[in-house]
């Protein structure tokens, strides 16, 4: 993923994670989140960046992220023969 794209997403996901909580405008910008959340975020993009098949869950403790896991899937195709 391009650095513009990423910058979208993380913007896109920062709105995605505001609006249950507060009444955010998509208009949400990365820059005016505390430096603690946009950290977050970037552990977050971090965890999904190169990951084609699997998951990235949030483990939430008292309103606050307390652990990133990354389960990532290796898909083996049938035609294919492994090295």
């Amino acid at each position: 993923m391009d650095s513009p794209a990423l910058v979208d997403y993380i913007n896109r996901l920062t709105y995605v994670m505001l609006s249950p909580m507060t009444e955010s405008k998509p208009e949400t910008k990365l820059e005016t989140l505390p430096q603690q959340e946009r950290d977050l975020l970037q552990m977050v993009v971090a965890a999904l960046h190169g990951l084609r098949y699997g998951s990235v869950l949030l483990t939430v403790h008292d309103g606050h992220v307390v652990e990133i896991q990354r389960t990532e899937k290796l898909r083996i195709n049938g035609t294919k023969t492994l090295p």
